[in-house]
């Protein structure tokens, strides 16, 4: 469940940065692969 919630914040921020809604940042950017980094940590231990 955590990965699929990981997944679809991830896609969702990354959609707004993509048309414009959010602003991009360096620290959003981090903070999205950092979510993005913690499902594959999560992935890999399962």
């Amino acid at each position: 469940y955590a990965v699929w919630v990981g997944i679809g914040a991830a896609l969702t921020v990354g959609y707004a940065m993509a048309t414009g809604a959010e602003t991009v940042s360096a620290v959003r950017l981090l903070l999205v692969a950092g979510i993005v980094g913690c499902v594959v940590g999560l992935e890999l231990l399962h």
